[in-house]
């Protein structure tokens, strides 16, 4: 169990991206400084820094976890279970958790959408996911890591998410739709990854 210190850290960082995500909420990403969210969350604005580098951090602030989240399944997967097997799972876990698909995450994803800096950092954050599927197909077909054909399928399974997000479906928090854009998806990487299995190497 987390001591007093750690509890009181963890709840200073919840306190900002609150205060953070209302703000941009409010006033537009663009129109919100750190002082603003620092004023808001009563705490100095080099408190701030302590938590976070930049304003754009804060919007991203579950990054590690989602990122950890999903490399731990990947690797932890069964023997005839593909990485397509695991993406699958991983997705319908996320969607069903309590608040993955709430009015606050909606308007989260909403902020990146409209917001070009925002935006271009989700590109480079999906690249991170992109690693994590490429080198795990890699494991499917028996290819080293950084090969071709691991890393074409990897950033079509990564655009998948970028579908996902982008989705009429997801915006409602309609989780059984957006799963089924999920599937149709998924199934068609997963014919690639059968044709890939079948050629020689």
């Amino acid at each position: 169990m987390p001591g007093l210190r750690e509890r009181k850290k963890a709840q200073t960082r919840d306190r900002i991206v609150r205060e953070a995500l209302a703000l941009f909420r409010k006033r537009g990403y663009d129109g919100t400084t750190v002082a603003d969210i620092a004023d808001a969350a009563e705490i100095a604005p080099r408190t701030f820094f302590a938590y976070f580098d930049t304003k754009e951090a804060v919007v991203f602030h579950d990054l590690a976890e989602v990122l950890g989240s999903l490399r731990a399944r990947l690797e932890d997967r069964g023997p005839d279970e593909t990485t397509f097997d695991a993406f699958r799972d991983w997705i319908a876990d996320w969607l069903a958790r309590e608040d993955a698909l709430s009015r606050a995450e909606r308007s989260r994803r909403k902020l990146i959408r409209t917001t070009p800096a925002l935006r271009a950092q989700e590109e480079l954050n999906r690249g991170r996911f992109q690693d994590l599927l490429a080198d795990s197909v890699a494991r499917d077909l028996g290819l080293p890591p950084g090969s071709v054909q691991p890393r074409l399928v990897g950033a079509a399974a990564a655009a998948a998410l970028a579908v996902l997000d982008d989705s009429e479906q997801a915006e409602a928090g309609d989780a059984g739709a957006a799963m089924a854009i999920v599937d149709e998806a998924l199934a068609f990487l997963g014919a690639g990854l059968r044709e890939l299995r079948r050629r020689p190497r």
